[in-house]
């Protein structure tokens, strides 16, 4: 049976519904974590921002700070801009996913 990438999502909801777990990983948290907030799931928002927290790098703070800005969620905002004040040489020597300098 072949299942489209969209319909991943909603098997995700459902399992989390019934097992109240869900897994939260490169491959899906862009797509789960604006369903979690258009669902109000806010057990899922939360995990998916504590993943993204975790993956916090000078390469990719800029791109996650403005999808947490775009689906405000407040915490990982404070926490993307905190880490690019305190990783400010680093992260200014990348520029649309490329290295500077």
């Amino acid at each position: 049976m072949f299942v489209r990438p969209r319909s991943y999502i909603t098997f995700w909801f459902l399992d989390f519904c019934y097992t109240a777990t869900v897994i939260v990983e490169e491959t899906n948290v862009q797509s789960l974590l604006p369903a979690a907030c258009l669902l109000q799931l806010s057990e899922i928002q939360d995990v998916c921002c504590e993943f993204l927290k975790r993956q916090l790098d000078p390469s990719n703070v800029l791109g996650i700070r403005a999808f947490a800005d775009t689906h405000a969620c407040r915490d990982l905002l404070r926490v993307a801009d905190k880490f690019t004040q305190h990783n400010f040489t680093e992260v200014s020597g990348f520029c649309c996913g490329m290295r500077i300098g």
